[in-house]
């Protein structure tokens, strides 16, 4: 995985970034495991792409914003890419 982090985007005291990698995936296994039992699925490599942007609301909350798109699921390219929207508020005391 690679990333970047980003400080006082827009605004001070707000902050981004972007990470892009590869997720842990089986590449061979033996015996039930085995990726030969299934012939029906198309293996190649997922990747994963993650961006946020972090919101300073206070100085003890923040909101975070972000997406994570994930590319080729399970190894398998016939899956479709999934993204999903997160977001996370900080509360510090």
């Amino acid at each position: 995985m690679a990333g970047w982090h980003f400080k006082d985007v827009f605004v001070s005291g707000n902050s981004a970034g972007l990470i892009f990698g590869q997720p842990l995936f089986r590449v061979a296994a033996d015996g039930d495991a085995s990726l030969k039992a299934n012939p029906d699925v198309d293996r190649t490599t997922p990747y994963h792409l993650e961006a946020y942007y972090r919101i300073q609301i206070s100085d003890n909350i923040s909101v975070t914003p972000g997406a994570f798109v994930l590319f080729n699921p399970e190894g398998d390219k016939r899956n479709d890419t999934t993204t999903i929207g997160v977001i996370r508020t900080t509360f510090n005391f």
